[in-house]
């Protein structure tokens, strides 16, 4: 059987929608890499690895368990 990866996103209360857009998780069992691509979207994220520690392409590091990763505004790449 494939790993399943199941993401969600969930408006925040009403009091905090002018602050934050969205809510999401990523759940599932995955044992190896999985990429994933975000497109530029001027928002700031906020990671927080409640599950195992996996590898990630931000900074070519590990997101360890328990940990919160703050994640700057992520801007296209400038082409020559």
């Amino acid at each position: 059987m494939a790993d399943q990866i199941i993401y969600r996103e969930t408006a925040p209360h009403q009091s905090f929608s002018p602050y934050i857009d969205a809510y999401w998780t990523v759940t599932g069992a995955n044992t190896g890499y999985l990429p994933d691509k975000v497109l530029p979207d001027a928002c700031v994220d906020i990671i927080l690895n409640t599950g195992p520690g996996f590898a990630s392409e931000i900074g070519a590091t590990q997101m360890h368990s328990g940990q919160a990763y703050p994640i700057g505004t992520i801007t296209p790449l400038s082409r020559p």
